[in-house]
């Protein structure tokens, strides 16, 4: 959802072109019922993704417990979305974000932001041990950029899309520490 300078609201649905164009708030409101229904949502503020070569990106750290039972980062990919699209779920391709980000930044400041990311990363897979309700051996952390180069958290997901790293160094990583994190349960 966009707030437009002539007071029109915009909601779109993975890509920049709205679907809905609202004239005023109460239009707004009737468009947004008719959309999620009687389902409780959050909206969060916008943050304006950082572009490379006019196409959002976004950094995605996958958390998995290893054959010690500690968290450790697996591998950090970007998924660069389409052109016409801000949604990176619907992405063009997945690489490694570090040869995103050596395309914008010097290597000291992508050595930094790579950094903040297995931190942050790290910190949350201690959030998530503080709830005993679950039970995680893995779980994806995706981060945006803004264009003030902050990173921050999009979402955690405790399914995380293994596909993605498929041809991506470390590859077999991300399939084999699961089942070595199993062994160590196993064997305690």
């Amino acid at each position: 959802m966009e707030l437009k300078n002539s007071g029109e609201i915009h909601i779109g649905h993975h890509y920049f072109s709205p679907q809905i164009i609202a004239t005023d708030v109460i239009q707004f409101q009737e468009s947004m019922q008719k959309l999620l229904g009687s389902t409780p949502y959050i909206i969060q503020k916008g943050v304006p993704i950082r572009q490379l070569n006019n196409k959002s990106f976004d950094i995605r750290a996958l958390v998995q417990k290893n054959d010690k039972g500690l968290w450790s980062v697996t591998n950090v990919i970007s998924r660069i979305a389409n052109i016409s699209s801000y949604n990176t779920s619907i992405c063009e391709k997945a690489c490694l974000t570090t040869d995103v980000l050596k395309h914008l930044y010097p290597r000291d400041k992508v050595k930094a932001i790579i950094q903040s990311v297995y931190n942050l990363s790290l910190r949350s897979a201690e959030i998530m041990d503080e709830n005993e309700t679950y039970h995680l051996g893995e779980f994806s952390v995706d981060f945006a950029l803004d264009n003030d180069d902050h990173i921050g958290i999009i979402e955690l997901n405790g399914k995380p899309q293994k596909d993605l790293y498929d041809g991506i160094r470390n590859q077999f990583t991300v399939y084999k520490r699961p089942i070595l994190y199993a062994q160590y349960l196993h064997t305690r």
